[in-house]
């Protein structure tokens, strides 16, 4: 995945080279050998790019304001602009627990779970804090234009980042079926005390260049 926190989180961890999360092409192959089905999907891809509030809670810390990823659907590789906007009612300090879910549409199937492997796919993180890579240096570009924090703790304020354009890789060998499709994803927030901080839920569509 379109949450701020999880969108710096995962730029944060892009931007570093000793990151602990696998690469895009990595994960790909990870899917490769869960879902060979041999072939593409048939159909056409549309616009799918969506999401929404799966908080249980109202009172949840984390509130989305806005956000967007265009083009759509994301082209491998590419250039995408993204943008997002949110409001944290307290601050979120470590360790900060995250559960996701990821989940990919298949032929006849739907949407099928991906499991959890090296830290891939539907996987718990018992605190997103410490996959931060240089957790306690200063925030470079685009945080520090934006004054955006980049690490844990995160200050309770209200945060925007404005429309950045990214570079995504190439899938290199992975097969088509696997990098074109729709994807489902759900990242569900707690803080210290078990407490629900925040539950966002997405959907994405790739599509290989």
């Amino acid at each position: 995945m379109r949450v701020l926190l999880v969108f710096l989180l995962c730029c944060r961890l892009m931007l570093s080279s000793d990151s602990k999360i696998a690469t895009l092409e990595e994960t790909l192959r990870y899917m490769s050998k869960l879902f060979s089905l041999g072939q593409p999907l048939s159909r056409e891809q549309g616009q799918l790019f969506r999401w929404t509030n799966c908080s249980a809670i109202s009172t949840a810390a984390l509130k989305v304001n806005n956000g967007s990823v265009t083009p759509d659907p994301v082209p491998l590789p590419g250039n995408i602009t993204a943008s997002v906007g949110v409001t944290l009612t307290e601050t979120l300090k470590s360790p900060l627990k995250a559960e996701v879910t990821l989940k990919k549409k298949l032929p006849v199937l739907g949407y099928t779970s991906i499991p959890c492997i090296d830290n891939v796919g539907s996987c718990t993180y018992d605190d997103l804090c410490a996959l931060i890579p240089d957790s306690t240096g200063e925030c470079g570009p685009p945080f520090s234009t934006y004054k955006l924090p980049c690490h844990c703790p995160f200050p309770a304020g209200s945060y925007y980042l404005p429309p950045i354009e990214i570079q995504l890789p190439s899938a290199g060998s992975i097969p088509s079926f696997l990098t074109n499709g729709d994807y489902y994803g759900q990242a569900s927030l707690f803080d210290a005390a078990g407490h629900p901080v925040g539950c966002y839920e997405a959907y994405l569509s790739l599509k290989e260049e």
